[in-house]
């Protein structure tokens, strides 16, 4: 992924979904870049600890988190033994039904 520019921190975020610290700050830069939830995020915990200033350990706790808590989808696919993993915003807060 290239240059990161910034990111939007929504009401919504905040209110509907109590996020703090690292888990705000992630899932933040997961929506900004996933189109506001409507593609997949497919930038690496690399990129992610970058942008947030969090270390890879952080990063991962906090992704697995956002995935148990229902904020985000995983998904991974192999291409030639190489696994890519994806994040989605849950649909269900973006005001859509699963």
């Amino acid at each position: 992924m290239g240059p990161f520019v910034g990111y939007a921190i929504l009401g919504f975020m905040l209110t509907n979904l109590k996020l703090k610290g690292n888990k705000l700050l992630i899932y933040a830069i997961i929506f900004n870049l996933s189109n506001g939830g409507n593609q997949e995020f497919h930038g690496t915990q690399k990129d992610l600890s970058n942008w947030s200033g969090a270390d890879r350990r952080t990063v991962t706790n906090t992704l697995r988190s956002l995935v148990d808590e229902g904020l985000l989808i995983k998904s991974e696919e192999y291409k030639n033994n190489i696994r890519f993993v994806s994040y989605r915003v849950a649909p269900i807060h973006l005001g859509e039904e699963r």
